[in-house]
């Protein structure tokens, strides 16, 4: 089933404002701005945000990080365009802009980690028989008592 046809399922559960409301959250004149987007849909200025958006928290989020992932390409882009122009005013922020993005798109640097050294490990065996003793005759030996004051 397409992404798009279970968002559409999804939001057919609620009133036709409230999918509204959803729909301008991620027009480009409201930015994400639900107070905005309620307003667009017709709700009143007065219309309580978490009532009317609460319940589609986990569709809002869903489409938040649909959102961002659709847009790691312009982060891409960005990229680039700072490696091209390293000395740029202002790369070191969006540098941190661009990481930020792909890291919640679920874009993330790998790290390579070398082992040097020795490498430790633990080697598990079977439990072992039970041992019998076998009795056996004392053994025979010289020995010599030492004087523990003297010692």
């Amino acid at each position: 089933m397409s992404g798009n046809l279970v968002l559409k399922e999804q939001l057919a559960k609620y009133s036709d404002m409230q999918q509204k409301a959803f729909k301008y959250l991620f027009d480009p004149s409201i930015k994400g701005d639900l107070r905005k987007a309620m307003t667009a849909a017709g709700y009143s200025k007065d219309s309580d945000v978490y009532e009317v958006m609460g319940p589609m928290r986990d569709l809002i989020i869903e489409a938040s990080r649909d959102f961002l992932m659709f847009n790691t390409g312009k982060a891409a882009m960005n990229l680039l365009e700072v490696i091209e122009k390293p000395g740029e005013l202002g790369n070191n922020i969006r540098l941190k802009a661009i990481e930020s993005l792909l890291d919640r798109a679920g874009i993330v640097k790998t790290e390579k980690v070398e082992h040097t050294g020795t490498l430790n490990a633990v080697l598990v065996l079977p439990p072992k028989e039970p041992v019998t003793l076998l009795e056996s005759e004392p053994i025979e030996a010289e020995y010599e008592e030492i004087d523990a004051d003297k010692a």
